[in-house]
């Protein structure tokens, strides 16, 4: 425990204090709208239908309608957003990338906001 460094602690230094949660490498005190119960669960309780209703319209059309530009976008906007996030998400286990596939999967670390 006295070797761990960024105030981890445990046997394998992997654990963070109450009321910090591990961040690259080191343990960060949360913000108060991660504490407060803002974010969790009201923001996927308001948004969350909403979004559930636009794409259930939109998946209501006629095949016929399937073949436009703006689904086909779509489709493809959403098969990218997925697979880069888990690039994204790869980056974020404990695992020891090499220096150059880390600098180059690092750019899609923002998606995990979306």
């Amino acid at each position: 425990p006295e070797s761990c460094s960024g105030s981890r602690e445990g046997d394998l230094c992997v654990d963070c204090p109450e009321g910090l949660f591990p961040s690259d490498g080191s343990c960060s005190e949360c913000n108060f709208v991660e504490v407060s119960g803002i974010l969790y669960p009201w923001v996927p309780l308001l948004v969350g239908p909403a979004i559930i209703l636009v794409k259930h319209k939109y998946s209501n059309d006629t095949p016929r309608n399937w073949g436009h530009w703006h689904y086909q976008m779509a489709a493809l906007l959403t098969i990218l957003l997925r697979n880069y996030q888990a690039v994204a998400f790869a980056l974020k286990a404990d695992v020891q990338f090499p220096k150059s596939v880390r600098d180059h999967w690092s750019v899609w670390s923002f998606l995990l906001d979306i």
